[in-house]
């Protein structure tokens, strides 16, 4: 029996390191970047000058300070996560390590997306809101579009000790 839960583990830990992949696979961020570049009308060679860096971002946290007799009770709910920021002065775009490859990939996406943006002057002549607002509809159909074309499917249904 003990062969069968090495088995497992194997396989859980297998599938565990391939959701959390700590790194972006270069074929993966040049078709994100064709994608992008594709979409917007823009040069590749626009997008290659950004770099991207894997990090821990912050959770947002909502902080509620009641008095409790004769106390104050500080409470902290978190109500978002950051998943990726892009740095426009830095040309540098942060995607958070602590979420699955296709969140990953969703946020780089979504990112690169405001690098284009800001390469076609967007940022001057348009709100943060309306920036975000495009940038969460394209990075929506573009990554409906990158998944019918390059996503491959769970690999853990591959692993017969888990079905």
């Amino acid at each position: 029996m003990e062969g069968n839960g090495c088995i497992i583990m194997f396989a859980f830990n297998r599938l565990f390191n391939e959701l959390y992949e700590q790194r972006i696979y270069s074929e993966d961020l040049e078709r994100v970047k064709t994608l992008v570049s594709n979409f917007y009308k823009i040069p590749k060679e626009a997008l290659d000058k950004v770099k991207v860096k894997i990090a821990s971002l912050p959770t947002i946290y909502l902080c509620i300070i009641r008095k409790v007799g004769d106390w104050l009770q500080i409470l902290y709910k978190p109500i978002g996560k950051i998943l990726g920021l892009y740095h426009p002065e830095k040309k540098e775009i942060y995607i958070d390590k602590n979420i699955p490859y296709y969140q990953k990939l969703k946020a780089l996406i979504h990112e690169y997306i405001h690098a284009a943006q800001q390469y076609l002057g967007k940022f001057k002549n348009s709100s943060r809101q309306e920036l975000e607002e495009e940038a969460y509809k394209v990075s929506s159909y573009l990554f409906r579009i990158y998944n019918r074309a390059f996503r491959k499917p769970l690999s853990f249904l591959n692993y017969p000790a888990l079905i």
